[in-house]
C-alpha cells in the first residue's frame, strides 16, 4: 500500500498507543510526514478523532511533553479512507482542546474534557457559523436560557449583572442583541458581544466567547 502526503488514513482495529495501552482502532487523520526508511508515517489527527481523546491520554501527553494532536505509526497498521472533515475543522477543535487544557498545562488544575453532549453538538455542527444570522441560529439552539451574565464592555454598564432570557434579533455591524432583565431592575436589549457568562464553567460561558472571538476577528 502506497500512502502520499496529504492522504486520510484509519488505524486498524487492535492497536494499542505503546505507552499508555490506550486503544487507537478507528483513530484516523491527515498524513502529514513520511518516513521511508523505518516504514512510518506521521498522522494529525482529525476533528472526529481529537473529539474522543481519552482525557486520560491528553493529560499523560502533555505531562511528558508530547504533541498529541500527532502520532507516528507505522504504516502497516493504518488503511486509506475518504476525508471526513475539513482542516478548518480540525483547527476549530484543536483550539477548543488547548483552551480546554491550557490551565492543566500550566499550573496543574483541572482540564475540562469534553462531554458526551459536547462531542456529539460537534459532531453535527463542527464548523463554526461565519454570519450573523448563523451565529443567531446556532446560540439560539446551543445556549441554555436564561443565564446569569455580566457586562464587560461598554460605559457606563460594564461591570453590571443581568440575567439573559433571550436572543432577539442581530443588526450589522453591531451584532446579537440579546432580551435581559437586569439584576437590580429593569429590562430591555443588549449587545451580546458585550457580555460574559458569569459561570466560567458552564457550556454558555465557553459559547459566548467563541462568539465574542468571532464578532472581534470577522
Amino acid at each position: 500500500m502506497s500512502i502520499a502526503i496529504g492522504q486520510k488514513v484509519q488505524v486498524n482495529e487492535g492497536q494499542l498507543d505503546e505507552e499508555t495501552g490506550t486503544p487507537m482502532g478507528g483513530w484516523s487523520g491527515r498524513v502529514i510526514e513520511k518516513y521511508p526508511k523505518y516504514n512510518t508515517i506521521q498522522v494529525e489527527w482529525d476533528s472526529f478523532t481529537l473529539l474522543h481523546l481519552p482525557d486520560a491520554y491528553i493529560r499523560h501527553s502533555l505531562d511528558g511533553g508530547y504533541d498529541y494532536f500527532r502520532y507516528t505509526i507505522e504504516s502497516e497498521n493504518v488503511r486509506i479512507i475518504e476525508p471526513k472533515d475539513t482542516p478548518e475543522q480540525v483547527d476549530e477543535i484543536r483550539d477548543e482542546l488547548e483552551a480546554r487544557y491550557h490551565d492543566y498545562e500550566l499550573y496543574g488544575d483541572p482540564p475540562y474534557p469534553f462531554s458526551a453532549v459536547e462531542r456529539e453538538a460537534f459532531s453535527t455542527e463542527l464548523l463554526l457559523p461565519q454570519s450573523f444570522t448563523g451565529w443567531l441560529e446556532y446560540l439560539e439552539k446551543h445556549l441554555e436560557f436564561p443565564f446569569r451574565a455580566k457586562v464587560v464592555e461598554g460605559r457606563p454598564y460594564k461591570g453590571q449583572t443581568l440575567d439573559v432570557l433571550a436572543l432577539d434579533d442581530y443588526e450589522d455591524p453591531y451584532g446579537v442583541f440579546a432580551v435581559i432583565k437586569w439584576t437590580d431592575g429593569g429590562a430591555g436589549n443588549f449587545l451580546l458581544g458585550e457580555l460574559e457568562a458569569v459561570n466560567k464553567d458552564s457550556s454558555n460561558y465557553r459559547l459566548l466567547r467563541k462568539y465574542v472571538i468571532w464578532f472581534a476577528n470577522r
